[in-house]
């Protein structure tokens, strides 16, 4: 695993992304992220599976009925903190 120190502030931005969408919403596909941040789906999926495979191995796992991943058991985020459970509550 690498250190999310380490990773530039666009690419960390994406790591919140799919954080905040696998939580919120229970689910993580590459339409997130194209959506989002209009990027390729070559390159929504090289972000999803890096963020899975170099900071949070735990975190996501495979649905083979939607197609993308869903938060596990375990989903402990690494890149949100106490801001984005402010934003859910509502409370800043």
């Amino acid at each position: 695993m690498h250190s999310i120190e380490q990773v530039c502030w666009d690419l960390a931005l994406r790591h919140c992304l799919i954080e905040i969408v696998a939580r919120q919403e229970g689910r993580q596909t590459t339409g997130h992220v194209i959506q989002s941040v209009g990027s390729k789906r070559r390159q929504a999926a090289n972000d999803i599976n890096m963020h899975i495979t170099e900071h949070a191995p735990q975190n996501l796992t495979h649905d083979k009925k939607i197609t993308g991943y869903v938060p596990s058991k375990t989903f402990q985020p690494l890149f949100i903190g106490d801001e984005s459970q402010a934003l859910e509550t509502g409370v800043l």
